[in-house]
Protein backbone atom coordinates (compact mmCIF):
# COMPACT_ATOMS: atom_id res chain seq x y z
CA UNK A 1 0.00 0.00 0.00
CA UNK A 2 1.09 3.30 -1.17
CA UNK A 3 1.64 5.76 2.05
CA UNK A 4 -0.10 9.22 1.50
CA UNK A 5 2.13 12.84 1.15
CA UNK A 6 0.82 13.73 5.37
CA UNK A 7 2.36 9.92 5.92
CA UNK A 8 5.67 10.40 4.21
CA UNK A 9 6.07 14.04 5.92
CA UNK A 10 5.42 12.65 8.91
CA UNK A 11 7.71 9.37 8.63
CA UNK A 12 10.46 11.74 7.47
CA UNK A 13 10.13 14.04 10.38
CA UNK A 14 9.94 11.44 12.99
CA UNK A 15 12.02 8.96 11.46
CA UNK A 16 15.07 11.61 11.29
CA UNK A 17 14.61 13.14 15.11
CA UNK A 18 13.61 9.58 16.73
CA UNK A 19 16.98 8.37 14.97
CA UNK A 20 18.71 11.42 16.23
CA UNK A 21 17.45 10.81 19.78
CA UNK A 22 18.26 7.09 19.94
CA UNK A 23 22.01 7.78 18.73
CA UNK A 24 22.65 10.04 20.91
CA UNK A 25 24.93 7.43 23.23
CA UNK A 26 26.62 5.86 20.47
CA UNK A 27 27.61 8.97 18.43
CA UNK A 28 31.09 9.17 17.83
CA UNK A 29 31.93 5.72 19.29
CA UNK A 30 34.25 2.90 17.10
CA UNK A 31 32.39 -0.29 16.33
CA UNK A 32 33.94 -2.08 19.26
CA UNK A 33 32.98 0.05 21.77
CA UNK A 34 29.93 1.05 20.63
CA UNK A 35 29.28 -2.88 21.30
CA UNK A 36 31.00 -3.54 24.25
CA UNK A 37 28.93 -0.84 26.36
CA UNK A 38 25.84 -1.32 24.37
CA UNK A 39 25.61 -4.38 22.31
CA UNK A 40 22.94 -3.91 20.24
CA UNK A 41 21.31 -0.76 21.26
CA UNK A 42 17.30 -0.74 20.37
CA UNK A 43 15.77 1.41 22.88
CA UNK A 44 15.69 4.88 24.11
CA UNK A 45 18.00 6.51 26.54
CA UNK A 46 18.76 9.51 27.85
CA UNK A 47 22.34 10.79 28.57
CA UNK A 48 24.60 13.33 30.56
CA UNK A 49 26.23 15.67 28.59
CA UNK A 50 29.51 16.88 30.66
CA UNK A 51 30.59 20.63 30.83
CA UNK A 52 33.53 21.14 28.77
CA UNK A 53 35.88 23.88 26.15
CA UNK A 54 37.53 22.33 23.33
CA UNK A 55 38.58 23.62 20.17
CA UNK A 56 37.43 21.43 16.61
CA UNK A 57 40.83 21.77 14.12
CA UNK A 58 41.02 24.94 12.80
CA UNK A 59 37.55 26.37 14.75
CA UNK A 60 36.83 28.77 17.30
CA UNK A 61 36.43 28.43 21.06
CA UNK A 62 33.34 26.33 21.66
CA UNK A 63 31.90 24.47 24.97
CA UNK A 64 29.01 22.01 25.57
CA UNK A 65 27.10 22.55 29.03
CA UNK A 66 26.22 20.74 31.68
CA UNK A 67 22.60 19.16 31.27
CA UNK A 68 20.92 15.55 31.75
CA UNK A 69 19.12 15.36 28.29
CA UNK A 70 15.79 13.06 29.26
CA UNK A 71 14.90 9.90 26.66
CA UNK A 72 13.95 10.95 23.77
CA UNK A 73 16.11 14.09 23.74
CA UNK A 74 17.48 15.44 19.99
CA UNK A 75 20.47 17.05 19.16
CA UNK A 76 22.00 19.90 17.51
CA UNK A 77 21.23 18.86 13.72
CA UNK A 78 17.38 18.42 14.91
CA UNK A 79 17.67 21.91 16.40
CA UNK A 80 18.63 23.34 12.51
CA UNK A 81 16.00 21.12 11.05
CA UNK A 82 13.11 22.67 13.45
CA UNK A 83 14.24 26.30 12.65
CA UNK A 84 13.71 25.51 8.61
CA UNK A 85 10.75 23.88 9.89
CA UNK A 86 9.54 26.98 11.43
CA UNK A 87 10.73 29.18 8.57
CA UNK A 88 8.33 27.02 6.23
CA UNK A 89 5.19 26.68 8.37
CA UNK A 90 5.20 30.58 9.30
CA UNK A 91 5.64 31.44 6.01
CA UNK A 92 2.75 28.48 4.52
CA UNK A 93 5.12 28.02 1.45
CA UNK A 94 8.88 27.25 -0.05
CA UNK A 95 11.13 29.52 1.70
CA UNK A 96 14.93 31.45 0.82
CA UNK A 97 17.36 32.15 3.23
CA UNK A 98 15.85 35.83 4.57
CA UNK A 99 13.18 33.57 5.50
CA UNK A 100 15.42 30.60 7.81
CA UNK A 101 17.48 34.22 9.07
CA UNK A 102 14.06 35.39 10.42
CA UNK A 103 13.37 32.19 12.00
CA UNK A 104 17.11 32.11 14.39
CA UNK A 105 15.83 35.56 14.93
CA UNK A 106 12.42 34.45 16.01
CA UNK A 107 13.44 31.46 18.17
CA UNK A 108 17.24 31.31 18.99
CA UNK A 109 18.50 33.16 22.59
CA UNK A 110 21.93 33.57 23.09
CA UNK A 111 21.62 30.77 26.37
CA UNK A 112 20.22 28.19 23.98
CA UNK A 113 23.74 27.71 22.57
CA UNK A 114 25.84 24.75 24.37
CA UNK A 115 23.08 22.59 25.00
CA UNK A 116 20.96 21.00 21.95
CA UNK A 117 22.16 23.67 19.62
CA UNK A 118 25.90 23.24 18.99
CA UNK A 119 27.61 26.26 20.36
CA UNK A 120 29.76 26.72 16.96
CA UNK A 121 26.29 27.81 15.46
CA UNK A 122 26.74 31.15 17.80
CA UNK A 123 29.57 32.59 15.26
CA UNK A 124 26.80 32.16 12.17
CA UNK A 125 23.83 34.04 14.85
CA UNK A 126 26.40 36.67 15.82
CA UNK A 127 26.76 37.16 12.32
CA UNK A 128 23.05 37.64 11.41
CA UNK A 129 22.97 39.90 15.13
CA UNK A 130 25.50 42.00 13.64
CA UNK A 131 23.32 42.96 10.32
CA UNK A 132 24.95 40.72 7.95
CA UNK A 133 23.40 39.85 4.95
CA UNK A 134 22.44 35.44 5.68
CA UNK A 135 23.36 34.70 2.27
CA UNK A 136 27.49 35.88 3.25
CA UNK A 137 27.56 34.07 6.38
CA UNK A 138 28.57 30.94 5.09
CA UNK A 139 31.28 32.15 3.42
CA UNK A 140 32.63 32.29 7.12
CA UNK A 141 32.51 28.96 7.63
CA UNK A 142 35.62 26.71 8.22
CA UNK A 143 34.21 23.53 7.12
CA UNK A 144 33.11 23.78 3.71
CA UNK A 145 32.13 19.77 3.36
CA UNK A 146 30.86 19.19 6.82
CA UNK A 147 27.82 17.58 7.15
CA UNK A 148 25.68 20.36 9.37
CA UNK A 149 23.26 21.49 7.00
CA UNK A 150 22.99 18.05 5.01
CA UNK A 151 21.35 16.23 8.13
CA UNK A 152 19.27 18.60 8.76
CA UNK A 153 17.24 19.79 5.77
CA UNK A 154 14.64 17.34 5.43
CA UNK A 155 12.10 19.89 5.34
CA UNK A 156 13.38 21.45 1.94
CA UNK A 157 12.82 18.23 0.02
CA UNK A 158 9.14 17.66 1.88
CA UNK A 159 8.50 21.47 0.95
CA UNK A 160 9.51 20.85 -2.81
CA UNK A 161 8.10 16.95 -2.79
CA UNK A 162 7.75 15.96 -6.60
CA UNK A 163 10.44 18.23 -7.88
CA UNK A 164 14.12 17.58 -7.66
CA UNK A 165 15.27 20.65 -9.07
CA UNK A 166 13.29 22.89 -7.22
CA UNK A 167 14.91 21.33 -3.94
CA UNK A 168 18.22 21.44 -5.08
CA UNK A 169 18.20 25.32 -6.16
CA UNK A 170 16.42 25.87 -2.88
CA UNK A 171 19.79 24.26 -0.62
CA UNK A 172 22.12 26.17 -2.50
CA UNK A 173 20.27 29.64 -2.04
CA UNK A 174 19.26 28.62 1.79
CA UNK A 175 22.36 26.77 2.11
CA UNK A 176 24.28 29.77 1.75
CA UNK A 177 24.04 30.41 5.62
CA UNK A 178 25.93 27.67 6.47
CA UNK A 179 28.47 26.80 3.28
CA UNK A 180 30.25 28.35 0.68
CA UNK A 181 28.87 27.25 -2.78
CA UNK A 182 31.76 25.82 -3.99
CA UNK A 183 32.35 23.48 -0.60
CA UNK A 184 31.13 19.65 -0.97
CA UNK A 185 28.90 20.52 1.83
CA UNK A 186 26.28 22.04 0.17
CA UNK A 187 26.56 19.49 -2.93
CA UNK A 188 25.40 16.43 -0.69
CA UNK A 189 22.85 18.43 0.88
CA UNK A 190 21.26 19.60 -2.56
CA UNK A 191 21.69 15.86 -3.63
CA UNK A 192 19.98 14.58 -0.09
CA UNK A 193 17.42 17.18 -0.64
CA UNK A 194 16.68 15.95 -4.02
CA UNK A 195 16.57 12.30 -2.99
CA UNK A 196 13.61 13.33 -0.20
CA UNK A 197 11.79 15.52 -2.87
CA UNK A 198 11.94 12.29 -5.33
CA UNK A 199 11.29 9.88 -2.55
CA UNK A 200 8.16 12.13 -1.86
CA UNK A 201 6.05 10.80 -5.29
CA UNK A 202 3.43 8.71 -4.44
CA UNK A 203 4.96 5.93 -7.00
CA UNK A 204 8.24 6.39 -5.77
CA UNK A 205 10.74 3.63 -6.16
CA UNK A 206 14.06 3.20 -3.95
CA UNK A 207 16.42 2.74 -7.49
CA UNK A 208 14.66 5.86 -8.56
CA UNK A 209 15.90 8.14 -5.53
CA UNK A 210 19.18 6.80 -5.36
CA UNK A 211 19.58 7.51 -9.13
CA UNK A 212 18.34 11.18 -8.48
CA UNK A 213 20.87 11.51 -5.36
CA UNK A 214 23.99 10.24 -7.70
CA UNK A 215 22.76 12.66 -10.67
CA UNK A 216 23.38 15.85 -8.60
CA UNK A 217 26.85 14.80 -7.91
CA UNK A 218 30.25 15.65 -9.09
CA UNK A 219 32.61 12.38 -10.31
CA UNK A 220 34.69 12.88 -7.46
CA UNK A 221 31.90 12.53 -5.00
CA UNK A 222 29.46 10.39 -6.93
CA UNK A 223 32.09 7.63 -7.03
CA UNK A 224 32.69 7.41 -3.47
CA UNK A 225 28.72 7.37 -3.01
CA UNK A 226 28.84 4.67 -5.89
CA UNK A 227 31.62 2.84 -4.20
CA UNK A 228 29.61 2.96 -0.67
CA UNK A 229 26.17 1.77 -2.01
CA UNK A 230 28.17 -0.99 -3.92
CA UNK A 231 29.32 -2.35 -0.41
CA UNK A 232 25.71 -1.67 0.71
CA UNK A 233 23.98 -4.03 -2.55
CA UNK A 234 26.39 -6.66 -2.02
CA UNK A 235 26.88 -7.09 1.89
CA UNK A 236 26.13 -10.29 3.50
CA UNK A 237 24.23 -7.99 6.40
CA UNK A 238 24.51 -4.84 8.08
CA UNK A 239 27.40 -5.94 10.34
CA UNK A 240 29.59 -6.61 7.07
CA UNK A 241 28.18 -3.54 5.41
CA UNK A 242 29.16 -1.44 8.45
CA UNK A 243 32.36 -2.91 8.79
CA UNK A 244 33.49 -2.07 5.21
CA UNK A 245 31.91 1.06 4.88
CA UNK A 246 33.07 2.43 8.76
CA UNK A 247 36.93 1.29 6.71
CA UNK A 248 36.22 2.80 3.65
CA UNK A 249 35.96 6.43 5.52
CA UNK A 250 38.46 5.85 8.21
CA UNK A 251 41.26 5.06 5.30
CA UNK A 252 40.14 8.42 4.24
CA UNK A 253 39.09 11.02 6.81
CA UNK A 254 40.50 9.07 10.15
CA UNK A 255 38.76 10.33 13.15
CA UNK A 256 37.14 13.25 10.96
CA UNK A 257 33.64 11.53 10.84
CA UNK A 258 31.16 14.28 10.21
CA UNK A 259 32.21 15.35 6.27
CA UNK A 260 28.68 15.18 4.11
CA UNK A 261 30.30 12.71 1.55
CA UNK A 262 31.12 10.02 4.47
CA UNK A 263 27.60 10.74 6.42
CA UNK A 264 25.17 11.43 3.86
CA UNK A 265 26.67 8.12 1.64
CA UNK A 266 26.54 6.08 4.96
CA UNK A 267 23.24 7.26 5.60
CA UNK A 268 21.68 6.10 2.51
CA UNK A 269 23.75 3.27 2.51
CA UNK A 270 21.36 2.09 5.20
CA UNK A 271 18.10 3.10 2.85
CA UNK A 272 19.37 0.69 0.62
CA UNK A 273 20.22 -2.02 3.25
CA UNK A 274 16.84 -1.47 4.82
CA UNK A 275 14.71 -1.69 1.56
CA UNK A 276 13.34 1.93 2.94
CA UNK A 277 12.10 0.26 6.16
CA UNK A 278 11.78 3.03 8.43
CA UNK A 279 12.37 1.75 11.85
CA UNK A 280 15.03 -0.92 10.52
CA UNK A 281 16.88 2.03 9.36
CA UNK A 282 16.91 3.66 12.66
CA UNK A 283 18.13 0.34 14.08
CA UNK A 284 20.99 -0.11 11.88
CA UNK A 285 21.77 3.43 12.00
CA UNK A 286 22.50 4.07 15.90
CA UNK A 287 24.39 0.66 15.73
CA UNK A 288 26.71 2.09 12.66
CA UNK A 289 29.63 3.66 14.62
CA UNK A 290 31.24 7.28 13.90
CA UNK A 291 29.09 9.65 13.45
CA UNK A 292 25.90 8.05 14.57
CA UNK A 293 23.35 10.56 14.94
CA UNK A 294 23.68 12.32 11.37
CA UNK A 295 24.03 9.00 9.38
CA UNK A 296 20.63 7.80 11.27
CA UNK A 297 18.87 11.19 10.52
CA UNK A 298 19.70 10.92 6.98
CA UNK A 299 18.83 6.88 6.94
CA UNK A 300 15.38 7.05 8.47
CA UNK A 301 14.41 10.55 7.06
CA UNK A 302 15.37 9.31 3.45
CA UNK A 303 13.53 5.99 4.45
CA UNK A 304 10.58 8.06 5.71
CA UNK A 305 9.77 9.73 3.14
CA UNK A 306 9.78 7.00 0.90
CA UNK A 307 7.56 4.43 3.29
CA UNK A 308 5.91 6.74 5.95
CA UNK A 309 5.33 6.74 9.20
CA UNK A 310 3.35 3.60 9.63
CA UNK A 311 6.28 1.56 10.46
CA UNK A 312 7.42 4.25 13.46
CA UNK A 313 6.80 2.33 17.15
CA UNK A 314 4.44 5.04 18.23
CA UNK A 315 5.60 5.07 21.89
CA UNK A 316 9.10 6.09 20.16
CA UNK A 317 6.82 9.14 18.78
CA UNK A 318 5.63 9.82 22.00
CA UNK A 319 9.04 9.67 24.31
CA UNK A 320 10.59 12.19 21.82
CA UNK A 321 7.19 14.99 22.14
CA UNK A 322 7.15 14.27 25.53
CA UNK A 323 11.01 15.11 25.57
CA UNK A 324 10.60 18.27 23.67
CA UNK A 325 8.12 19.84 26.41
CA UNK A 326 10.68 18.50 29.58
CA UNK A 327 13.62 20.31 26.87
CA UNK A 328 11.84 23.65 26.30
CA UNK A 329 14.11 25.98 28.22
CA UNK A 330 16.70 24.62 25.90
CA UNK A 331 15.17 23.64 22.06
CA UNK A 332 14.52 26.05 19.51
CA UNK A 333 10.91 25.09 18.97
CA UNK A 334 8.57 23.16 20.83
CA UNK A 335 6.20 21.66 18.04
CA UNK A 336 5.27 18.00 18.26
CA UNK A 337 6.55 15.72 15.78
CA UNK A 338 2.91 15.67 14.33
CA UNK A 339 2.20 19.19 14.51
CA UNK A 340 5.53 20.30 12.36
CA UNK A 341 4.67 17.37 9.86
CA UNK A 342 1.27 19.16 9.06
CA UNK A 343 2.89 22.55 9.31
CA UNK A 344 4.62 21.42 6.49
CA UNK A 345 1.68 19.58 4.37
CA UNK A 346 -0.37 22.67 4.92
CA UNK A 347 2.97 24.14 3.39
CA UNK A 348 3.49 21.77 0.39
CA UNK A 349 -0.34 22.38 0.12
CA UNK A 350 -0.11 26.26 -0.73
CA UNK A 351 3.57 26.05 -2.23
CA UNK A 352 1.33 23.45 -5.30
CA UNK A 353 -1.59 25.43 -5.25
CA UNK A 354 0.44 28.86 -6.32
CA UNK A 355 2.02 26.57 -8.96
CA UNK A 356 -1.34 25.51 -10.05
CA UNK A 357 -3.20 29.18 -10.23
CA UNK A 358 -0.19 30.20 -12.32
CA UNK A 359 -0.30 27.65 -14.99
CA UNK A 360 -3.78 28.61 -15.17
CA UNK A 361 -3.20 32.44 -15.64
CA UNK A 362 -0.89 31.23 -18.24
CA UNK A 363 -3.50 29.11 -19.47
CA UNK A 364 -0.46 26.32 -19.88
CA UNK A 365 -3.62 23.40 -19.36
CA UNK A 366 -4.53 22.06 -22.81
Amino acid sequence: MTASTFSKIFGCIAGSRIGSSMAMPTEHLPIEESESRYGFLDDMRGITQNAKEFRWPHGPLTLKKQYEFPAGSTEDGIERQKLIADAIIVKGRRINVGDLAQSWLRNIRDEHFGYALHYSDKQYYDMLKAGMHPSHIGLFSLWPQIVTFARSCHPLGLVNAGDPAQAIDDVYQIGSIYHQQHGTGLQVAAAYTAAIAEAMRPSATLDAVIRTALEHLDRFVRADFEAVFTIAEQAEDMVAARRKINDFFIYRYGELKSSGEEVVSRGMAITILTKGDVKQSILYGINFARDTDCTTAIAAGLSGALSGVEGIPAEWIETVDKATVQNAAITVCQRTLEETAQGIFDALRNTQAQRLATIREFNLVN
